[in-house]
């Protein structure tokens, strides 16, 4: 995946809102490149730095919305294809 950041649809980006909002525990599915990472986090929030936007899960981890190809079983558009 390129460095350069790309805006995520707003349906996926409204997913991943609610799921803060309830404090809900979800399973993502980070993409980099090549290199794929499933985990358990709860989004504690989301928010832009720049031309970025980024959430942080579980309080502590800071992570790219355009790097999060799945939550739960909702696929980001165009990542999973």
């Amino acid at each position: 995946m390129s460095d350069e950041y790309r805006p995520i649809a707003c349906g996926f980006y409204d997913e991943l809102g609610i799921r803060m909002m309830r404090g809900q525990t979800c399973t993502l599915l980070l993409k980099d490149g090549e290199s794929t990472e499933e985990f358990t986090a709860v989004i504690t929030d989301i928010y832009s730095d720049g031309d970025e936007e980024y959430a942080e899960l579980n309080g502590t981890r800071r992570v790219r919305l355009d790097r999060i190809a799945r939550v739960d079983h909702v696929d980001r558009p165009g990542a999973c294809s």
